[in-house]
């Protein structure tokens, strides 16, 4: 198709040639011997080629004919030919046949033309056919009319147009510079070209029809009398499409999906609010710098999320900012930064996410309002806001459920202050509706004194209450919580812990010490009882790393048969523990699990010795000066166990503070083959220590065989009991 499209322009080059100007009546025609259609020309009888376009004898009227006979033929003059009549001065007035259908590129511009007719037959207008026609005030465009070339009337003194129905397109520059005033755009248009009628510095106003799609760039730009725009349809605007319309003072965006380009609004100060709505979609690179007159920008409330291309309102003195949408962007976008004089700043409701940098250096705001479903904000958002004052939210919950990425993300960080319904937080009590704190949710928060963690709580996150140096008290009403790390980093004022019972603390877990309120030498009440000793309940399996990090409180830890492990660090630094029994079925010792604490007494029912780190810098205990003592039968396994070796002393023992086991006569009880009949209270041990059963006195129980400790008031007696 190209192909053919280049021979036909060919052959039609070769006609054209082969074609002689020919003088009638003083003008020149190039002739078309296959259709009999002729084209005014430009003059071919000046003696210097570069003077072939001064029609010097023209009279300042002519009238070119329909038809011309040459040789005998009649030709229809269907066109006025490219540079016809360039540069005819003295050329004020044109009459034009109506078989006319085309004016070529440059025909009559840079004339002295003041008036032409164009007849109802003209279908085109070339390139800058009229261009620089100072002189020519006004024109009236044929119906037939399809195409304008880029150019056609600029530098003209026409001061009104009206395009006729059937135009789609106006070329770049069509009207460039032009004296307009008033201009009429049928509904068929859909695009205007770039510059098309850029400079027209006495357009007052345009009405953007329907089906008005695209605003090329700087199609407008230095219309400075034009006051306001309605932009119905429009989807998209150009780069710097209305630059320096300083008279603009009111933008209706209409409903079209907008896309707005660079600098599309630049230096438009007439400006003094804006309004975004929800069919904007995006706003281009400094679509709005240096409009001096802007001091409020409202993106409407929306759904859909509204793209800004790096600081929209660059150099505008913007002190009220309100964003009902997501907005989005490149990560490195400075969204407000170039807004010096930003003070206050609305976030709505539909807001879910503010970006990386979104706020990034306004060193001017003092006060922002956060909306009810803002759930993440990014790197960098508030960062150096160092005259932020005042945060607003509408509850408590709101705020810790969001996700700050970093602690620049949170306004906290700046000194600023959180109210809610205009009360300044102090003291927080979550409700049972939030299940999560965020990350730094309440990082750097000096007002802060107290904190109740509601029920419902499952997770804490990292930083959330970091550096809140004030905070002196955690109520814990959760039945487990994932402690995030550095959670509770330098809150070094923390002075009491509430827990409702040990089990929901002991199911929480703590990623590091910090993450633990305890961390900084807390006092932790369970049930309001001061925890001084530790007797963890049946159905726990495990001390979850740094549960009691740095509990200066705790002096003697029992752990039950259900408990396997004992995590990293879960009594690290605990200086006043002197005695751990550890439960028959406990396994493993963490890294750290006892570093720092005292002992005195390590109380092992494990058969099997449970192993741990000896690493100099994380060994799971301090030193190895306990006195350890172990079930029946096991103190040799200890004794060459690469963990338990260190120990000094290691001794056998019935493990419930009896050490020595006698089997002297008589004793206080009585057995008849698998029955034991008690005359005082006793307890039951297995041969490792752990209790079975108690008697009262004057009652029988019967035991399978085997061996067992059978305590009373003072002794322990050591017992075979076989059924046969």
């Amino acid at each position: 198709m190209k192909k053919l499209g280049i021979c036909i322009l060919l052959a039609l080059w070769i006609i054209s040639a082969k074609a002689e100007p020919v003088k009638v009546n003083d003008l020149y025609y190039n002739l078309f011997e296959e259709t009999l259609t002729a084209s005014v020309t430009y003059n071919f009888d000046t003696p210097d080629e570069n003077d072939r376009f001064n029609y010097t004898q023209l009279p300042s009227e002519i009238v070119i004919p329909p038809t011309i006979v040459v040789d005998d033929k009649t030709y229809t003059v269907t066109s006025v030919g490219q540079q016809a009549f360039i540069s005819c001065d003295q050329l004020e007035s044109v009459s034009l046949p109506s078989t006319l259908v085309t004016i070529g590129s440059e025909a009559f511009s840079y004339t002295g033309l003041k008036s032409i007719v164009l007849p109802e037959n003209i279908e085109s207008i070339g390139i800058n056919a009229f261009g620089g026609c100072r002189n020519l005030t006004e024109i009236e465009l044929p119906s037939s009319l399809r195409k304008i070339g880029s150019s056609a009337f600029s530098y003209t003194g026409l001061t009104t147009i009206s395009l006729p129905e059937g135009i789609t397109d106006i070329s770049e520059d069509a009207f460039f510079y032009a004296n307009l005033e008033n201009i009429i755009l049928p509904s068929t248009i859909t695009t205007i070209g770039s510059s098309a009628f850029s400079g027209c510095k006495n357009l007052k106003e345009i009405i953007f029809p329907e089906n008005l799609e695209t605003i090329g760039k700087q199609a407008f730009k230095n219309c400075t009398a034009l006051e306001s725009l309605y932009l119905n349809k429009v989807n998209n605007i150009g780069e710097k499409a209305f630059e320096d319309c300083s008279g603009i003072n009111n933008i209706d965006f209409g409903t079209g999906s907008l896309t707005i380009g660079s600098e599309a609004f630049a230096e438009c100060t007439g400006l003094s609010e804006i309004t975004i709505p929800e069919t904007v979609v995006e706003i281009g690179y400094m679509a709005f710098y240096d409009c001096m007159g802007i001091k409020g920008v409202n993106i409407s409330d929306g759904n859909s999320p509204l793209l800004l291309v790096h600081a929209p309102f660059a150099n505008c003195p913007v002190t009220d900012l309100y964003i009902g949408r997501d907005i989005t962007g490149d990560k490195w976008n400075d969204y407000f930064t170039s807004n010096k004089q930003l003070e206050k700043v609305v976030l709505g409701d539909e807001v879910t996410t503010l970006p990386n940098r979104m706020f990034y250096y306004c060193k001017s705001i003092k006060e922002i309002t956060f909306g009810d479903h803002i759930k993440t904000v990014k790197n960098d958002a508030f960062t150096k806001c160092e005259n932020l004052k005042r945060v607003n939210c509408k509850s408590v919950d709101n705020w810790a459920e969001i996700n700050f990425e970093d602690t620049s993300s949170n306004p906290l960080t700046n000194g600023a202050d959180l109210y809610v319904d205009d009360q300044l937080v102090t003291d927080i009590v979550f409700s049972d509706n939030i299940s999560a704190i965020g990350d730094n949710a309440f990082v750097y928060y000096t007002p802060l004194k107290s904190v109740v963690l509601s029920k419902s709580i499952t997770d804490i996150g990292e930083q959330a209450f970091f550096e809140c140096e004030n905070l002196e008290k955690v109520s814990i009403e959760a039945n487990s919580i994932n402690y995030g790390s550095r959670a509770f980093l330098r809150c070094e004022n923390i002075r009491e812990v509430y827990c409702d019972n040990i089990s929901d603390w002991l199911l929480s877990k703590f990623k590091t010490g910090p993450a633990n309120p305890l961390y900084y030498g807390a006092k932790l009440y369970i049930d309001g009882e001061l925890l001084t000793t530790l007797d963890v309940p049946d159905g726990i399996t495990q001390i979850n790393e740094n549960s009691f990090f740095n509990y200066p409180y705790l002096t003697k830890v029992t752990l039950s048969e259900s408990v396997t492990e004992v995590g990293t660090s879960a009594f690290a630094n605990c200086e006043a523990i002197e005695e751990i029994i550890l439960g028959s079925h406990t396994q493993n010792l963490g890294n750290r699990a006892f570093n720092g604490a005292n002992l005195k007494t390590i109380v092992s029912k494990a058969t099997t010795p449970p192993t741990f780190s000896l690493y100099p810098t994380i060994a799971t205990f301090s030193d190895y000066t306990a006195d350890v003592f172990v079930p029946f039968g096991a103190a040799e396994a200890y004794r060459e166990n690469e963990y338990w070796k260190n120990f000094s002393k290691i001794e056998e023992s019935d493990l419930a503070g009896i050490k020595n086991i006698t089997n002297d006569s008589p004793t206080p009880f009585s057995i008849n083959g698998g029955t034991v009949t008690a005359t005082t209270p006793l307890r039951i041990y297995t041969f490792n220590g752990i209790q079975i059963g108690t008697m009262e006195s004057n009652t029988d129980q019967t035991l399978p065989d085997g061996i067992y400790l059978i305590k009373s008031t003072d002794r322990t007696y050591k017992v075979k009991i076989t059924n046969r």
